[in-house]
Protein backbone atom coordinates (compact mmCIF):
# COMPACT_ATOMS: atom_id res chain seq x y z
CA UNK A 1 0.00 0.00 0.00
CA UNK A 2 2.84 2.46 0.14
CA UNK A 3 2.95 2.66 -3.22
CA UNK A 4 -0.18 3.82 -3.92
CA UNK A 5 -1.23 7.36 -3.48
CA UNK A 6 -5.09 6.64 -3.55
CA UNK A 7 -7.98 3.74 -4.35
CA UNK A 8 -10.50 3.79 -6.98
CA UNK A 9 -13.38 1.50 -7.53
CA UNK A 10 -16.61 1.01 -8.93
CA UNK A 11 -19.55 0.36 -7.92
CA UNK A 12 -23.10 -1.13 -7.68
CA UNK A 13 -24.66 1.39 -5.38
CA UNK A 14 -24.31 4.08 -3.15
CA UNK A 15 -27.09 4.11 -0.22
CA UNK A 16 -28.59 7.05 1.58
CA UNK A 17 -26.08 7.19 4.14
CA UNK A 18 -22.79 7.25 1.70
CA UNK A 19 -21.56 3.93 2.38
CA UNK A 20 -20.69 2.05 -0.69
CA UNK A 21 -22.59 -1.08 -2.28
CA UNK A 22 -20.32 -3.22 -4.13
CA UNK A 23 -18.33 -6.29 -5.29
CA UNK A 24 -16.93 -8.45 -2.28
CA UNK A 25 -13.53 -6.93 -1.31
CA UNK A 26 -14.08 -3.24 -1.85
CA UNK A 27 -14.74 -3.29 2.27
CA UNK A 28 -11.51 -4.52 2.82
CA UNK A 29 -9.63 -2.58 0.48
CA UNK A 30 -11.27 0.46 2.49
CA UNK A 31 -10.29 -0.55 5.77
CA UNK A 32 -6.52 -1.23 4.66
CA UNK A 33 -6.58 2.15 2.81
CA UNK A 34 -7.73 3.76 5.88
CA UNK A 35 -5.16 2.42 7.83
CA UNK A 36 -2.47 3.63 5.16
CA UNK A 37 -3.98 7.29 5.37
CA UNK A 38 -5.01 6.70 1.53
CA UNK A 39 -8.13 8.12 -0.27
CA UNK A 40 -10.25 5.71 -1.00
CA UNK A 41 -12.63 7.25 -3.98
CA UNK A 42 -16.28 5.28 -5.27
CA UNK A 43 -16.77 5.60 -9.00
CA UNK A 44 -21.12 5.90 -9.80
CA UNK A 45 -23.36 7.49 -11.96
CA UNK A 46 -26.28 9.15 -9.90
CA UNK A 47 -28.77 6.61 -10.70
CA UNK A 48 -26.95 4.16 -8.68
CA UNK A 49 -28.22 6.54 -5.38
CA UNK A 50 -30.84 4.48 -3.49
CA UNK A 51 -32.62 5.29 -0.87
CA UNK A 52 -31.61 1.90 1.22
CA UNK A 53 -30.40 3.30 4.69
CA UNK A 54 -27.94 -0.39 6.19
CA UNK A 55 -25.64 0.54 8.94
CA UNK A 56 -23.73 -3.26 8.57
CA UNK A 57 -23.07 -5.79 6.31
CA UNK A 58 -25.85 -7.68 7.66
CA UNK A 59 -28.48 -5.13 6.59
CA UNK A 60 -28.34 -5.71 2.91
CA UNK A 61 -31.10 -7.22 1.34
CA UNK A 62 -29.43 -10.32 -0.11
CA UNK A 63 -28.15 -11.85 2.76
CA UNK A 64 -29.58 -14.78 4.64
CA UNK A 65 -28.65 -16.37 8.18
CA UNK A 66 -27.30 -19.21 6.01
CA UNK A 67 -24.12 -17.42 4.78
CA UNK A 68 -21.86 -17.37 8.35
CA UNK A 69 -23.15 -21.14 9.53
CA UNK A 70 -20.72 -23.45 9.43
CA UNK A 71 -22.48 -26.44 9.64
CA UNK A 72 -21.24 -29.43 7.17
CA UNK A 73 -23.66 -30.27 4.60
CA UNK A 74 -25.82 -34.04 5.45
CA UNK A 75 -23.68 -36.92 4.40
CA UNK A 76 -25.85 -39.26 2.07
CA UNK A 77 -27.94 -41.82 3.83
CA UNK A 78 -26.31 -44.86 4.50
CA UNK A 79 -26.79 -48.06 6.36
CA UNK A 80 -27.19 -48.20 9.81
CA UNK A 81 -24.02 -49.59 11.73
CA UNK A 82 -23.47 -52.08 13.69
CA UNK A 83 -22.95 -51.58 17.82
CA UNK A 84 -18.95 -51.85 18.33
CA UNK A 85 -18.17 -53.83 21.05
CA UNK A 86 -14.52 -53.04 20.87
CA UNK A 87 -12.50 -49.62 19.83
CA UNK A 88 -11.29 -49.25 16.59
CA UNK A 89 -9.82 -46.78 14.43
CA UNK A 90 -12.63 -44.49 11.92
CA UNK A 91 -13.59 -45.85 9.22
CA UNK A 92 -12.27 -44.20 6.01
CA UNK A 93 -15.75 -42.63 5.07
CA UNK A 94 -16.03 -41.09 8.18
CA UNK A 95 -12.66 -38.67 7.35
CA UNK A 96 -13.73 -38.16 3.83
CA UNK A 97 -12.98 -34.91 2.96
CA UNK A 98 -16.78 -32.67 1.94
CA UNK A 99 -17.12 -32.24 -1.40
CA UNK A 100 -18.89 -28.75 -2.19
CA UNK A 101 -20.06 -27.81 -5.57
CA UNK A 102 -19.84 -24.72 -7.23
CA UNK A 103 -23.89 -23.83 -6.56
CA UNK A 104 -23.25 -24.46 -3.27
CA UNK A 105 -20.47 -21.45 -3.47
CA UNK A 106 -22.28 -19.30 -4.61
CA UNK A 107 -25.48 -20.03 -2.87
CA UNK A 108 -23.77 -19.80 0.67
CA UNK A 109 -21.72 -16.16 -0.12
CA UNK A 110 -22.69 -12.90 -0.61
CA UNK A 111 -21.87 -11.55 -3.86
CA UNK A 112 -21.58 -7.52 -2.53
CA UNK A 113 -20.46 -6.07 0.72
CA UNK A 114 -20.83 -2.78 2.58
CA UNK A 115 -18.60 -0.20 2.84
CA UNK A 116 -19.03 1.77 5.50
CA UNK A 117 -19.45 5.64 4.71
CA UNK A 118 -16.74 6.76 7.29
CA UNK A 119 -14.23 4.83 4.78
CA UNK A 120 -15.00 6.99 2.11
CA UNK A 121 -13.48 10.09 0.97
CA UNK A 122 -15.22 11.07 -1.80
CA UNK A 123 -18.26 9.66 -4.42
CA UNK A 124 -17.19 10.91 -8.09
CA UNK A 125 -20.25 10.74 -9.96
CA UNK A 126 -22.12 12.90 -12.84
CA UNK A 127 -23.79 14.82 -10.83
CA UNK A 128 -20.22 15.90 -9.25
CA UNK A 129 -17.78 14.96 -6.41
CA UNK A 130 -19.97 14.41 -3.46
CA UNK A 131 -18.79 13.33 0.24
CA UNK A 132 -20.35 10.73 2.15
CA UNK A 133 -22.76 12.86 3.39
CA UNK A 134 -23.83 14.77 0.47
CA UNK A 135 -24.73 12.14 -1.42
CA UNK A 136 -27.73 11.54 1.76
CA UNK A 137 -27.93 15.63 1.31
CA UNK A 138 -28.30 15.24 -2.63
CA UNK A 139 -30.99 11.88 -2.70
CA UNK A 140 -33.11 14.30 0.11
CA UNK A 141 -33.10 16.98 -2.00
CA UNK A 142 -34.24 14.60 -5.21
CA UNK A 143 -36.76 12.78 -3.07
CA UNK A 144 -38.04 15.93 -1.28
CA UNK A 145 -39.70 17.53 -4.75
Amino acid sequence: MEKVDFVLVGSEAVVESGGLINAVGSNQIAIIAKAANKPFYALAESYKFHRLFPLSQYDLPNQNARIFSFSRPKPAASPPRQPQTSPTRPEASDLAPVTITQEQISQNNPEVDYTRPDLISLVLSDVGSLTPEGVSQYLVGMFAD
